[in-house]
């Protein structure tokens, strides 16, 4: 299982990919999947959730990222 710090990395480099490279286009982003405003006030499973739909999106489409 990732740490969070690895998930953290995982998210943001999906989110750049997916478009959600200015800090509050990114933060919008992750408050309409999560309800927040910070990956630090996620859970880790809500962490695993956004890694899994970034993956769906192709937005981690890179296998050495898993």
């Amino acid at each position: 299982m990732p740490t969070r710090a690895q998930y953290y990395t995982l998210i943001h480099l999906g989110a750049a990919r997916l478009g959600h490279k200015a800090e509050a286009d990114y933060r919008e982003w992750l408050e309409s999947l999560t309800g927040k405003r910070s990956c630090k006030e996620c859970s880790e499973v809500e962490l695993s959730s956004l890694v899994t739909t970034l993956r769906a999106c192709n937005a981690l489409e890179d296998p050495s990222l898993k």
